[in-house]
């Protein structure tokens, strides 16, 4: 490869104005608002932010529920979830309102079956974050 493609080629992944989102989906365990139980649901990150796919229904655009958008909410890394709310995992991150300091039925609990798809989808909310605060300025 040439040294000027090799520029441009850098030039449009990582300089450009496109910051991509991660193609991200995958079944991840939702602590239910108010309840004790986790259920496990499909979920996609997108731009805007997460979706589930409802039970019995397919993957398309028009069949996906908006979980939450990435307007007002961080992403963190939970500790001890297992113990305090019988997480099925230890592999956990909440999405909350940074105002939000105590228990409250705003903040989202989620579980993934190990810490590489953890990592995954905490970094691929964040990329999604930071890309949607560029477009904002």
């Amino acid at each position: 490869m040439k040294d000027r493609d090799k520029e441009l080629l850098i030039k449009e992944n990582f300089c450009g104005t496109s910051i991509m989102v991660p193609d991200l989906e995958g079944a991840l365990y939702l602590r239910e608002d108010g309840k004790k139980s986790w259920k496990q649901k499909l979920f996609l990150l997108r731009a805007s932010g997460i979706y589930y796919a409802p039970k019995g229904k397919s993957k398309t655009s028009r069949d996906l529920v908006c979980f939450v958008q990435f307007d007002n909410v961080n992403v963190y890394y939970a500790k001890d979830l297992k113990s305090k709310y019988k997480a099925p995992t230890d592999h956990c991150f909440v999405l909350k309102h940074p105002q939000i300091q105590k228990d409250s039925q705003y903040i989202k609990y989620l579980c993934c079956d190990d810490p590489w798809t953890l990592t995954l989808w905490v970094t691929g909310i964040r990329v999604a974050k930071v890309s949607s605060w560029y477009w904002w300025y």
